[in-house]
């Protein structure tokens, strides 16, 4: 197995990906519409975007495996930021880079990859798209525009910051390790204390806007 090495640009890059302040937030209905769509356009099994961290990979959004990170050392897409064109693995298992790779020989058993960098606005590589099968396969030059085509809007998506005002302000007033504490691990939501916090700031904000809080709750077969 071949660890994927630094960018030569490494400081910046991971001072860019910070910035978006996407790291360690819940799952958000504009970026599982995306994996979602590559997994039927794709036929493939498991789809992801994955932002690259300084010893992690972690999964904005995944289709298809119950994870939400990886060490960066195992990661493919660690191999895929390094370059400016999507990276196309057709069996893995006959690529020396990930032959020994424990992703490979074990659970989820990856066999194709194929990975398309997402940039910053600044233009380094901070995230991948990726989709991965469990047989070799490959890509036509359609397929290929798909995934460009899917990750540009991923990319779009990282430099709009939809986010509402009371999520980006608790966001920048924690770091990352704190924020991991503040999203339940199951569910991948704020949990009942942020949900709280949110709400709060958002009754002060309408106060002074003069304007109301609309409020709905749900009680899923008694799940908390």
């Amino acid at each position: 197995m071949i660890e994927p090495p630094l960018s030569p640009d490494e400081p910046l890059r991971l001072q860019s990906l910070r910035a978006t302040n996407q790291l360690d937030t819940p799952l958000e209905q504009r970026f599982e519409r995306i994996t979602r769509l590559a997994q039927r356009l794709l036929q493939a099994p498991i789809v992801a975007i994955s932002l690259i961290d300084a010893d992690r990979q972690w999964f904005k959004s995944i289709q298809g495996l119950n994870v939400s990170e990886t060490s960066r050392a195992i990661s493919f897409c660690g191999h895929t930021i390094l370059q400016g064109e999507p990276m196309v693995v057709p069996d893995a298992r006959q690529d020396p880079r990930f032959a020994d790779n424990p992703l490979v020989s074990g659970a989820p058993h990856i066999v194709f990859y194929a990975g398309c960098p997402i940039r910053a606005s600044d233009g380094t590589n901070i995230a991948s798209l990726c989709i991965i099968d469990h047989q070799p396969r490959a890509m036509s030059h359609e397929d290929l525009q798909v995934l460009r085509d899917l990750a540009s809007l991923a990319e779009s998506e990282l430099a709009a910051g939809m986010q509402t005002a009371a999520q980006q302000e608790l966001m920048e007033q924690v770091d990352a390790t704190k924020r991991q504490a503040e999203i339940d691990p199951l569910i991948r939501i704020w949990n009942r204390a942020s949900i709280f916090e949110l709400l709060h700031a958002e009754v002060a904000r309408a106060k002074r806007a003069g304007g109301g809080v609309g409020i709905i709750m749900a009680d899923i077969d008694h799940f908390k």
